[in-house]
């Protein structure tokens, strides 16, 4: 993360990638997210939605709300998968209930549009 965010040393994005695959690896959940992000954004890697959608999917399996959140917005946007709003409701609640706040802020917006029912 130092290398990706750029505290206290040079910026490198394919270093940061590296890195953060050396810790998926080891089954690192936010590694698994990291660089999916990496990937979603061809930030050090070559751009790919497919090998993002993978990552978050890991990441989301292993409970992690920013993975969790990531592969809801990969369903609700059909990236790399088929859209399915069902399944990106239902990987947003679970960030939500982790205390991810953005996934939070969705589902209370939804709730009070009478969207869905929490």
């Amino acid at each position: 993360m130092i290398l990706e965010n750029r505290e206290g040393c040079v910026q490198n994005y394919s270093e940061s990638a590296f890195w953060y695959e050396e810790a998926a690896k080891r089954g690192n959940a936010e590694a698994f997210n990291n660089l999916g992000a990496l990937f979603k954004e061809g930030l050090g890697v070559e751009q790919s939605d497919k090998k993002a959608y993978i990552l978050f999917k890991q990441s989301a399996m292993k409970n992690s709300s920013q993975g969790q959140f990531n592969l809801g917005v990969m369903y609700d946007q059909g990236l790399a998968c088929e859209t399915n709003q069902d399944k990106a409701i239902e990987w947003c609640r679970k960030s939500s209930f982790q205390g991810h706040q953005k996934a939070k802020d969705i589902m209370h917006r939804m709730q009070q549009d009478a969207q869905i029912v929490f």
